[in-house]
């Protein structure tokens, strides 16, 4: 019985964390893609929350950058990108609507 518990509950958990993939291209000003910038995945536990943590990538030689992760299925994510030329955010949204979905970042300053 504490066997067949045990099961039920590594199974629950397990189910809860789905993997997340999204990708984009970071754009200049000018609409140029930006190679080697750093760009950010806040990731929430709720849509009110501070950030519990966050991941970080570097967009390749074309500007273009891949998130992949293992988060809850209702954890929020924001995807920003800071750097000398300007900023940009995008991407607020649970972990599941933004599965599969590309997030381009247009940079402002």
């Amino acid at each position: 019985m504490k066997k067949l518990i045990l099961g039920v509950m590594i199974i629950s958990l397990w189910s809860c964390t789905k993997p997340v993939n999204c990708s984009g291209t970071v754009y200049s000003q000018s609409h140029k893609p930006l190679s080697g910038v750093t760009v950010k995945f806040n990731i929430y536990n709720t849509a009110s929350s501070y950030p519990t943590t966050y991941k970080e990538c570097i967009t390749d030689a074309n500007g273009n950058y891949y998130f992949s992760e293992k988060i809850r299925k209702k954890t929020y994510i924001k995807i920003e990108c800071r750097c000398d030329s300007g900023y940009a955010v995008g991407g607020w949204g649970r972990g599941n609507e933004l599965n599969g979905q590309r997030v381009d970042l247009h940079l402002e300053k």
